[in-house]
């Protein structure tokens, strides 16, 4: 975000941008979608917020589409997965929108990864 700051002059004005770094926790999904009837081990990792919310897991055998919605800190974060069939998307958006997407090769592992909030 940046913001204006407009300093009076004598004879007219200065107008300076300065940017504003927001440090707060941010709106993270990280989605899988594949094949009909297929399944997916899931492991995830992000920067935890304050809260303790966010950091890694995993998960054995979940359904398709999956999807986690979490609170995380600015940094790395991933997502990776293999399914038990097909072919798996993963996403990963920030404040509803996307910024990591990898489609991976059938019964291969998919990984999206980045930092986000940077």
């Amino acid at each position: 975000m940046r913001s204006l700051i407009v300093v009076p002059l004598a004879v007219g004005a200065i107008v300076l941008a300065t940017g504003c770094r927001n440090t707060g926790p941010l709106d993270v999904t990280f989605r899988l979608t594949g094949d009909p009837g297929a399944t997916a081990d899931v492991h995830y990792r992000s920067e935890p917020d304050s809260d303790g919310t966010g950091g890694s897991g995993s998960a054995r055998a979940q359904r398709l589409p999956w999807r986690l919605d979490s609170m995380v800190n600015r940094g790395p974060a991933a997502l990776e997965a293999t399914p038990s069939k097909g072919v798996l998307t993963c996403t990963i958006t920030v404040k509803g929108r996307e910024v990591v997407k990898a489609t991976g090769r059938p019964g291969r592992k998919v990984r999206c990864s980045g930092d986000i909030g940077r």
